[in-house]
């Protein structure tokens, strides 16, 4: 079953539309679903307790278990797992066209809603505090929807969902720092795993590892990554793959075995002036590769 539209939404779960585009669903009075539900919506799952399969939900024994929140973008397929695991609980179903989202992010850094393309086992597990902040916002929400239509309602609505969504961020950013030293084993394996694939000259021949490629090795979602891989480095993917290849280069050229252009090629670069410009920008000038540069037209 596929559902396009918040007032289809709405009828399959015996509520009223009071908004075309927004709807707050209360989960609990919820009949169970008799088959798999695909929503054409953005949705926030927001539940009181831990919520349903710990393994499903991905709650580890390290994780707060108060309330749990999960985050779909359109077209995620919500099954009986999920919906066993939110359905029956106190909590909230938020449901908003797409449309909304250009408007959501708004004077916000890039990515600060990627937690709508996260996998439900990457689920942000609440404490007590969080799991009222949360709530506080929803019960806003439903204020505003209740208030009616008129000309201020799209700017309430959209500060008010604006808001629950910076919480969630916020909230996740400090889950990411709940899970600090287990997450730092999988960076480990990934610096391990970068060092092999530069050193034994891969990338003359493939392309550079992407998100997708690091999220497959570590098990888990590509926005998953990238967020926990910013959060404990400061780096999203590309920048972090660069800023291993970079240092890797100029541990190559401070052993002085390869020439410049032969660095260059082992690690992925078409040309040695390509190379010369990324490494001057990321690392700056260092003994030896001035001159090497200088020959290729790289510095005056």
């Amino acid at each position: 079953m596929t559902i396009k539209t918040v007032s289809r939404c709405n009828q399959l779960f015996s509520v009223k539309t009071l908004h075309p585009t927004v709807s707050l669903i209360p989960l609990g009075g919820c009949t169970s679903l008799s088959q798999p539900l695909r929503l054409g919506l953005y949705a926030v799952w927001l539940t009181a307790g831990g919520g349903g399969s710990p393994v499903f939900f991905g709650r580890r024994e390290y994780d707060f278990s108060d309330g749990m929140l999960v985050a779909s973008s359109p077209g995620q397929l919500v099954d009986s797992d999920w919906w066993g695991g939110c359905n029956g609980a106190e909590g909230w179903l938020l449901c908003f066209h797409p449309l909304w989202i250009r408007l959501l992010k708004g004077g916000r850094e890039a990515g600060a809603h990627s937690f709508f393309r996260y996998r439900p086992d990457e689920a942000l597990h609440l404490s007590l505090r969080e799991c009222t902040a949360l709530f506080r916002e929803m019960d806003g929400l439903e204020e505003e929807l209740r208030w009616g239509i008129d000309e201020c309602s799209r700017a309430i609505l959209g500060d008010r969902m604006g808001l629950l969504l910076d919480y969630v961020a916020r909230f996740y950013k400090r889950q990411f720092i709940t899970r600090r030293e287990v997450e730092a084993d999988w960076l480990g394996a990934t610096d391990t795993w970068l060092e092999q694939f530069f050193r034994s000259g891969q990338a003359r021949h493939s392309a550079l590892p992407t998100a997708e490629t690091l999220a497959a090795r570590a098990g888990c979602s590509p926005a998953y990554f990238d967020d926990a891989l910013r959060q404990a480095t400061g780096k999203d993917t590309r920048n972090y793959v660069n800023a291993k290849r970079i240092a890797l280069a100029e541990s190559l050229l401070q052993q002085g075995r390869l020439s410049v252009e032969e660095v260059a090629e082992t690690l992925g670069f078409p040309t040695g002036h390509d190379f010369c410009t990324v490494f001057r920008r990321l690392r700056g000038e260092m003994p030896g590769m001035p001159c090497c540069c200088r020959e290729m037209g790289i510095l005056n």
